[in-house]
């Protein structure tokens, strides 16, 4: 489930089109209600751009998922997901994003699972 916070409806939203019709966004404030519909967002975000993302393990830790290009290259697609601590929601939220791949070879990650 994907709740759009009023600071997505104003501002700091990206929107990638992947079909007539249909489109994908990706926004500040943007809540989730688990790590894995986060995962699965920013996942199809990715694709539809035609690149794929891995979780980084070295800047992930705590209440933050932090996700990047797969590419060989120095690319600069971030999407930073952190757990709320609040009491009252157990959900996830996108805190920062940079959603352009900039400097990416291109170079797609091969998922062995497909």
């Amino acid at each position: 489930m994907i709740t759009l916070a009023r600071s997505c409806l104003s501002s700091g939203r990206v929107t990638v089109k992947q079909s007539p019709g249909r489109s994908i966004s990706l926004c500040i404030g943007m809540r989730l209600a688990t790590r894995l519909d986060a995962t699965l967002h920013k996942k199809d975000f990715a694709l539809v751009q035609g690149e794929q993302t891995l979780l980084n393990l070295q800047l992930t830790g705590g209440t933050a998922n932090v996700y990047v290009c797969s590419s060989k290259t120095k690319c600069s697609f971030e999407v930073r997901v952190l757990r709320s601590k609040s009491t009252l929601a157990s959900d996830y939220f996108v805190s920062s994003f940079i959603a352009e791949h900039n400097g990416c070879s291109g170079l797609e990650y091969q998922d062995l699972a497909r």
